[in-house]
């Protein structure tokens, strides 16, 4: 949450890199609530709701693809960095 307020207060300094971070700080949280919900709701019905899982392992799966993606990006060097350091 710390990551969203700072990034909200100085969104004009962000680069590339740090929009693809805090998308998947997003997804991680919103993959974790759906996962918390999916559990809760085993806990107290005695059954899996499937389309609770279905959409929590879809968003697992696109952020994963995200990070992935991020790592083959950072490698090869394609704009991510900020085009002068002063």
């Amino acid at each position: 949450i710390v990551w969203f307020l700072v990034a909200a207060a100085r969104w004009r300094e962000l680069l590339k890199l740090q929009y693809c971070v805090s998308i998947l700080l997003f997804l991680g949280l919103l993959e974790m609530g759906l996962w918390y919900f999916d559990y809760n709701t085993y806990n107290l019905i005695g059954t899996r709701p499937e389309s609770i899982t279905v959409i929590a392992v879809t968003v697992n799966a696109f952020k994963k693809t995200i990070s992935r993606l991020m790592v083959l990006l950072l490698s090869m060097g394609h704009s991510f960095v900020a085009p002068s350091a002063g």
